[in-house]
């Protein structure tokens, strides 16, 4: 494949990343989840697939670079976490700082209800 399509399919990946985030209304998504339910271009439908996955995250990784998503990657909270991915991703809805603060809080509230609910029912030992 050439460096134009490429380009275009990673274009394409972050456009369609950004219309799973308008459909949540704000709210922030886990990436895994995020990715899984970016679809494939030209509307077949069919979900993403290893191949798929990779250009997902690559049009991922351009649209935090452009500053369109705030892409939140903590520490693992726990040794059994280590190695998964735990990023969680928010659209930011215009070019404005406050638009970043309000993804950024977006992404950080997830991250506390994913944090709050894994500590209340993750037992060590």
């Amino acid at each position: 494949m050439t460096g134009t399509g490429e380009a275009g399919e990673a274009a394409g990946a972050a456009e369609a990343i950004l219309a799973v985030l308008r459909r949540t209304g704000g709210r922030a998504l886990p990436a895994p989840e995020l990715l899984a339910r970016v679809r494939r271009p030209g509307g077949d439908g069919a979900r993403t697939d290893g191949w798929d996955r990779a250009r997902a995250a690559g049009g991922l990784a351009e649209l935090e670079a452009a500053g369109r998503v705030v892409v939140l990657d903590p520490p693992p909270p726990d040794v059994h976490l280590r190695g998964m991915d735990l990023r969680v991703v928010a659209a930011v809805d215009g070019p404005s700082p406050q638009a970043q603060e309000r993804a950024r809080r977006a992404a950080d509230e997830r991250w506390r209800l994913f944090l709050r609910d894994f500590l209340a029912t993750h037992r060590c030992g």
